[in-house]
């Protein structure tokens, strides 16, 4: 069952991702891949681990759209720091 504050989110036009399909990943790497699980999630790892620059438009999104993140006590500490 979806949350109401997830559906407020949504209808307000909030970028969301749940559920993704990472089982599948693995399991496609692991068939199909020519690469280790490392060197695929490193770059992943590198940008988690050491951020990234924001372009303009993701900037004006999160400024337009940031005061919702406040519902997700979590959220609300990386987006909406005070």
């Amino acid at each position: 069952m979806i949350s109401a504050a997830l559906a407020d989110a949504v209808k307000a036009g909030a970028a969301v991702c749940y559920g993704v399909a990472g089982r599948a990943w693995l399991e496609a790497l692991a068939r199909f891949g020519t690469m280790s699980f490392g060197d695929v999630a490193a770059p992943a790892i590198d940008l988690a681990e050491r951020g990234f620059v924001l372009d303009d438009r993701l900037a004006m999104s999160l400024g337009q759209l940031g005061d919702r993140f406040s519902v997700w006590e979590s959220s609300a500490a990386i987006y909406r720091p005070t």
